[in-house]
């Protein structure tokens, strides 16, 4: 099975195997990528469509808002007061319908559709109760209230669940908390001030609680432009380009709202004598004012939407046009492969089919030269090779032809064999007449070394005796560097003990930079919980400034209840009055009721310092959480630049890791290295062993040699004998 397995795995099935080896881990990064970038657009597109469903909702409640005015005021029987609440009414139940529209489309994602239900519910009634019973000023004013909160209620809902208040950028982040908490709650600020103090104005009078209410309403309307200019400084600071969209509505906003609160303040809360403003010029001065609050609140929505839809096109881009690199670059790398696989195989068949035609006898095949890599340079190699071994190739003439050539020359020269020097051979014309030319120069050089010998052994005679003396000299120079050699190996093994002393230091070291990598990455688990920590941090802490501002809404109510007991106080003296006076008519017999009349007026009193305590109190509190909600804001923006600063410390805590995986295999490789050179000492100090043993014989064989050399000049004389039988021709004289 293996050996199928190896003729199927051909050279083109190998390729092909490794690049789609390759191409699996480039199609797992391609695909966390998509996702990656998918998750992303999906978190942006959640919070367009929060955007979309604010856009209604912020009209409605605009207009309940208006409403809400104009039935406290047409109470007074006025037509054209009338004509406009019901034009009022009309654009009410026509933002119920877009917003009944939005909501089923974007409801059963938000989870807005019980609150739709409900509000629409709440504006029945309250139009009905307006319309059809009359209901006096406080009690109409109370349901329309009721009716903004569940519109406030609303538009948290639809931050919390549209990823409006988790968005990760702080333009749009500013954007967001203005759309969904600052400015629908200053639009109820002022709306409740402007309602509040019309009717003040219509009546000419206002109770001291009036004026209480109505300057603590207009701290709150502060304090919230105050907030709102803080969030879009912020905005602007982080993107420049929203300057020219939201400032001017900006400025119009603080200055038409600055003005109401100022005439509030001078012509109601601080005015010494009676109430002297019309109610058309208050009414007109605090419309102007949430105009231009909504105008901006318009804006805010435009600019929140454009800017999530760049984000999201500029992620579809991004995530798009890396995914066509992507795929370009992978063509791209298929479409090389393709053509080098194709060369590689085109050159391997022309090799293969050539040396297919040279095995059936084919010696004039060749290889064709497609490429110029080692591929093709094998090619040329074997045309060159085959091009030699034609030549080397010959007939069965030309062998015989050579043959006898060389028979002769055999025969000419046998005598040369029986010491013969004398002999010469034939030079000719064939193949064999440069061998016998070469054969005769041969000849004249034997004849001179043999000449040379014989005058040569006597002086190899002579000069073994001195060579042998030289020899015994140096047979005892090797035997002292024998004892040096051997002080050498003992060196050599301590510094071999020494080497695998550092080897295991640095097998310790490798242990230590596993350890850092371990706390290394542990830290970075860290950093991450700290991240994911930080974020909760910061949904808890806008979670707390909600509830801190809706702490300071029910202080509000309880402002109302304290007006509420401050009459009832009020009334209560009025009647203690009346009593008394009842009594003192009376006589004698009206002087028990007398008694209780007073007791009563005491009460009355106790109860009307009692509600302006409770009053200074509530005002004390509504200060303290509307500088509550400041420093939430301000903790919201240190948890978003704290969440900035662990992502830092987790991208720097990645960047130590990477440098300690690159440290501890750095010291693996000088462990390594160090165990290599362990070894290579040891093998080191084994040589110089040997080399001592290999001196020791060498002196010993030196004086062997010695003694060989004596034999030398026997040997030397016995060649002089030997070269005693060659015949050479006679010398010249």
């Amino acid at each position: 099975m293996f050996d199928r397995l190896k003729k199927a795995l051909r050279i083109p099935v190998k390729l092909g195997l490794i690049v789609a080896l390759l191409l699996v881990p480039l199609g797992l990064l391609i695909y966390d990528f998509s996702v990656a970038s998918s998750a992303d657009i999906g978190f942006a597109e959640k919070e367009i469509r929060g955007v979309e469903y604010l856009a209604p909702v912020r009209r409605l409640l605009q207009h309940v808002a208006q409403h809400r005015d104009l039935s406290v005021l047409v109470l007074s029987g006025d037509a054209a007061e009338e004509a406009s609440r019901k034009a009022r009414e009309l654009e009410v139940e026509a933002d119920l319908k877009a917003l009944a529209a939005v909501d089923g489309r974007l409801g059963a994602t938000l989870g807005t559709a019980g609150l739709v239900k409900s509000l629409t519910a709440g504006w029945q009634g309250t139009r009905d109760h307006v319309t059809l019973r009359g209901l006096d000023a406080p009690g109409s004013f109370a349901e329309h209230t009721e009716l903004l909160a569940q519109l406030s209620e609303l538009i948290r809902r639809v931050g919390d669940s549209s990823n409006l208040i988790l968005d990760p950028d702080l333009d749009t982040y500013y954007l967001m908390e203005a759309a969904v908490v600052s400015l629908p709650q200053t639009g109820e600020a002022l709306g409740q001030l402007r309602g509040v103090g019309a009717g003040v104005a219509r009546r000419g009078t206002a109770t001291v609680q009036e004026r209480a209410q109505l300057g603590q309403l207009a701290e709150v309307a502060r304090q919230q432009v105050r907030s709102m200019q803080r969030g879009f400084g912020v905005a602007v600071g982080a993107n420049p380009s929203l300057a020219p969209a939201v400032g001017p509505p900006l400025k119009e906003m603080f200055s038409g709202v600055d003005a109401f609160l100022s005439l509030t303040d001078r012509q109601l809360v601080n005015a010494e004598e009676s109430v002297r403003i019309q109610p058309a010029s208050y009414l007109t001065a605090g419309t102007v004012a949430v105009d231009r609050l909504f105008g901006l609140y318009d804006r805010s929505l435009d600019r929140l939407r454009a800017l999530l839809e760049a984000r999201v096109a500029r992620l579809a881009a991004q995530r798009n046009g890396r995914l066509l690199l992507s795929g370009l670059l992978t063509l791209a790398g298929l479409l090389g492969t393709f053509l080098i696989i194709r060369g590689i195989n085109s050159q391997v068949r022309a090799i293969d089919t050539t040396l297919h035609q040279i095995g059936i006898g084919n010696l004039g095949a060749r290889a064709r030269v497609l490429t110029a890599d080692e591929l093709g340079t094998t090619a040329q190699v074997l045309n060159s090779m085959l091009d030699n071994v034609r030549g080397l190739m010959q007939s069965q003439e030309e062998r015989d032809h050579i043959q006898a050539a060389i028979m002769k020359l055999l025969n000419e020269v046998s005598t040369v064999a029986e010491g013969d020097l004398r002999a010469e051979a034939e030079v000719g014309a064939d193949i064999t007449g440069a061998i016998a030319d070469s054969f005769n120069y041969m000849l004249g050089e034997l004849r001179q070394i043999i000449d040379r010998v014989k005058d040569t052994s006597t002086e190899v005679s002579a000069a073994a005796g001195g060579v042998r003396a030289t020899t015994e000299h140096l047979a005892a120079g090797s035997a002292d560097q024998a004892a040096e050699i051997d002080q050498t190996a003992s060196l050599m093994e301590q510094m071999a003990v020494a080497i695998r002393h550092a080897s295991e230091q640095a097998l310790s070291a490798a242990g230590v930079a596993d350890q850092a990598l371990a706390r290394a990455r542990q830290g970075t688990e860290s950093v991450t919980r700290t991240i994911e920590g930080m974020t909760a941090i910061r949904t808890q802490v806008q979670e707390t400034a909600r509830r801190i501002k809706r702490l300071g809404e029910s202080s509000q109510e309880i402002g109302e209840i304290v007006q509420v007991i401050g009459d009832i106080a009020d009334r209560t003296s009025i009647l203690a009055l009346n009593a008394t006076i009842q009594a003192a008519s009376a006589g004698e017999s009206g002087r028990g009721f007398m008694v209780v009349a007073e007791e009563v007026e005491r009460l009355a009193q106790r109860a009307a310092a009692s509600s302006k305590s409770i009053g200074s109190l509530v005002k004390t509190i509504q200060t303290e959480t509307n500088e509550a909600v400041a420093a939430m804001e301000g903790t919201t923006r240190e948890v978003v630049g704290g969440s900035g600063l662990a992502l830092a410390a987790g991208r720097s805590l990645q960047e130590i890791e990477d440098v300690s995986v690159q440290l501890a295999d750095l010291i693996r490789s000088i462990s390594e290295s160090t165990s290599q050179q362990a070894r290579g000492s040891q093998d080191v100090a084994q040589t110089m062993e040997r080399l001592s043993g290999l001196t020791t014989g060498t002196a010993a064989a030196t004086r062997e040699a010695a003694r060989s050399i004596q034999n030398l000049a026997l040997l030397t004389d016995r060649l002089r004998e030997s070269t005693e039988r060659f015949k050479l021709p006679d010398r010249a004289a």
